[in-house]
This record gives structure tokens, C-alpha cells and sequence, in this order.
């Protein structure tokens, strides 16, 4: 199903500047909250690798809202490096032979005091976003961790389908559950499906 509107917020994407340093500052504080011991004030473990980020813009130009997807690069991905996986499995097997075709929604906040109802329809506008730049560039496999009870939600609520590579394993101070989403066959809902494509296909 299709996301109601958080009303008031604008989304946009960025590669550098002070809204991508907001972002890499809200990134650590959620993380810290949830058991991330690093020292701060940004996540060690994702510097050097090139990423992108997709913020939430309050009316008070604030970012309320973040997605850090991590670009093809000679680091790797950060959900492949992280967590103890079966290279057989056969998508993680053929994403490993595609690199280029593959990117990683290495973290996804909302910043304390914005969390509501409409929570979810932040996260997929800015998923929106991510999704459509991945399909422009020919990308095939997002890989992602992602808390289990929040990964039942995507898929009970919306209908969006993450392969599971492995059980929960300690990922920078919470369980996360390492998962891969392929672009042609990701989204099971039509409507959300469209509203997500909006017109770009699949290279």
C-alpha cells in the first residue's frame, strides 16, 4: 500500500555539505541510543566508504530523517563485510559476481521526538529516493540490515520483500538481521510498487 504523507517535510538527496554532516551527526546519535559504542561523533566504521545520503528536511530545516546508502567502491559493502554469511547462498553468490550492480542502505534513523505514526512513510519516501537513483545507475541488489521486528513490519504492512541471508547477529550494538532486496522483485505490493517506480524502469 502506498505511504500517507508526513506533512511538512521535504526529501532530498545529497553527497556532501552540512546536510550530509546533519545527517552522519543524527546517524550517530540514533546508533548510540541503541548500543553503539563507538566514540563518535560519526560512525568510524563507515568512513571511506562512498556513500550518498537521503535526508527528511523539517519546516524548521532540520534533518529528521536519514538513509546512508553506501556506493559500489573497493571497500566493498558494509553488510557483506560485517556479518558471517553463506557465500552460497544464490543471490548473495550472484550479487558477488555483479558488484557494480550492488549498493547498501547501510542505516536508516529518524530522529527522537519525530518518531510517530507517519514514521513509516518518512523512511519510504527516503527509500523512494535511494531506490530510484539505484535503478537510474543499473543497480540490481540493495543490501541492508535490518532489526527484526521492524523487517516483519516492511513485510506484513507493505509488503516488501528482503531475502534473509542469515539469522540476527550483533551488528554495532543491536540485533540486525543481514538481508539483500532485488529491485525487479522486491516490492509484492502494485501500488506501492508504482508509486516507488513513478515511471523509471528496471536497466
Amino acid at each position: 500500500m502506498k505511504p500517507e504523507e508526513f506533512p511538512g517535510l521535504q526529501y532530498q538527496a545529497v553527497n556532501g555539505g552540512s546536510l550530509a554532516e546533519e545527517a552522519k551527526a543524527l546517524e550517530y546519535e540514533i546508533f548510540a541510543g541503541l548500543g553503539y559504542e563507538g566514540k563518535g561523533p560519526v560512525m568510524t566504521e563507515y568512513e571511506g566508504y562512498p556513500s550518498m545520503f537521503y535526508v527528511a528536511i523539517s519546516e524548521g530545516q532540520d534533518v529528521v530523517g536519514m538513509v546512508r546508502k553506501i556506493l559500489p567502491g573497493p571497500k566493498g559493502l558494509p553488510t557483506i563485510n560485517s556479518f558471517r554469511l553463506d557465500h552460497s547462498h544464490p543471490i548473495l553468490a550472484t550479487a558477488l559476481n555483479q558488484p557494480q550492480a550492488c549498493e547498501d542502505l547501510a542505516s536508516t534513523v529518524i530522529k527522537k521526538g519525530f518518531r510517530a505514526r507517519h514514521n513509516f512513510a518518512c523512511v519510504l519516501n527516503l527509500w523512494r529516493l535511494a531506490y530510484r537513483d539505484a535503478v537510474g545507475t543499473g543497480v540490481k541488489f540493495l543490501f541492508t540490515a535490518i532489526d527484526p521486528i521492524v523487517l516483519l513490519h516492511y513485510r506484513n504492512v507493505f509488503r516488501i520483500h528482503f531475502e534473509e541471508l542469515r539469522r540476527p547477529q550483533d551488528y554495532l550494538g543491536a540485533p540486525c538481521i543481514p538481508c539483500v532486496f532485488n529491485l525487479n522483485t522486491g516490492i509484492e505490493d502494485p501500488e506501492l510498487a508504482v508509486w516507488v517506480q513513478d515511471g523509471n524502469e528496471p536497466r
